[in-house]
């Protein structure tokens, strides 16, 4: 395979896992406004509260939240400080831009560790207020937020790898016209 089809491969992978995850938030934020929407028209209206509303909301927001992370990173909407980098050649930024990939990348494997492990102390308890659901549920957006973000990280490494040789490897969200 040569390198621009590889190149290309990369790209449409990061772009359907990217559609494939802002659906997911999509859907999740349009729970988010219907739960609350329907707390507040019961606690006003039929003056019934509906306790599950609130903690329902969070635990979606807690997975909109890490998901969205990895989004983040995929199109470069996270805070980037580009003092030092704009000043560098495009062979250098090349090396900075996969040396930040691989060192971010580290930084999820340890949280997705760590987090799968929070995760599984969930296990055995279970929230009242929402069904009963098991807090495995919502304590899982953390490994599954970390996954998806080194998924992201690892595919930026190599679209960096296998991109031209006067591509910016460190493009920002403002200079995408995003």
């Amino acid at each position: 395979m040569a390198r621009s089809e590889l190149h290309a491969l990369l790209r449409s992978i990061q772009h359907s896992l990217y559609v494939s995850v802002r659906a997911v938030c999509v859907a999740l934020l349009a729970l988010i406004v219907i739960s609350i929407s329907a707390a507040v028209l019961a606690r006003f209206v039929i003056f019934t509260p509906l306790n599950f509303a609130d903690p329902l909301s969070k635990y979606l927001m807690q997975w909109m939240a890490f998901l969205g992370l990895g989004m983040a990173m995929c199109r470069s909407e996270h805070v980037v400080v580009s003092a030092f980098s704009d000043r560098l050649s495009v062979p250098a930024r090349k090396r900075l831009g996969l040396v930040i990939c691989l060192l971010v990348a580290a930084l999820f494997v340890v949280i997705l560790i760590y987090g799968w492990q929070y995760a599984i102390s969930g296990w055995n308890s279970s929230d009242p207020f929402v069904f009963g659901v098991p807090m495995i549920v919502p304590y899982l957006s953390v490994p599954a937020g970390a996954l998806y973000a080194l998924i992201q990280s690892l595919l930026s490494a190599g679209i960096i790898l296998t991109g031209r040789d006067d591509e910016d490897p460190l493009p920002h969200a403002a200079t995408q016209g995003i």
